[in-house]
């Protein structure tokens, strides 16, 4: 499940970016986002993902830590000041105390445990 803060103003942008190398992952989520009014834009690195979010500026960036090239938390930690309206939710199959104090630390909105409930 996502969590939303009150102060998050999904009705402006509906733009999701997705990432994660789990390309079944990505199609599962793409739909669910789709059927509930999102746009979706889907990366499988970090890299390509970086240059998705100064292309297409997404309300919301939705990113496994652990992705090829760029990782979740540096896409994070060095675009969060940059794009002060788009909200990172960083997604994880191997949890662990410091990768979720650092997100959190860094901006991120959630730190979600996978498999993600939707």
């Amino acid at each position: 499940m996502i969590h939303r803060r009150s102060t998050m103003n999904i009705n402006e942008n509906r733009l999701v970016l997705f990432v994660d190398q789990d390309l079944s992952l990505c199609e599962t989520v793409s739909e669910f986002l789709t059927s509930n009014g999102f746009s979706v834009i889907v990366a499988h690195d970090g890299k390509n993902a970086e240059s998705l979010l100064y292309s297409e500026n997404p309300r919301i960036v939705i990113t496994e830590i652990n992705t090829p090239n760029h990782s979740g938390l540096e896409l994070l930690t060095e675009n969060k000041e940059k794009f002060r309206d788009t909200e990172f939710i960083i997604i994880t199959s191997s949890p662990d105390i410091d990768s979720a104090l650092k997100s959190i630390h860094n901006g991120a909105f959630d730190y979600l445990i996978k498999p993600i409930q939707m």
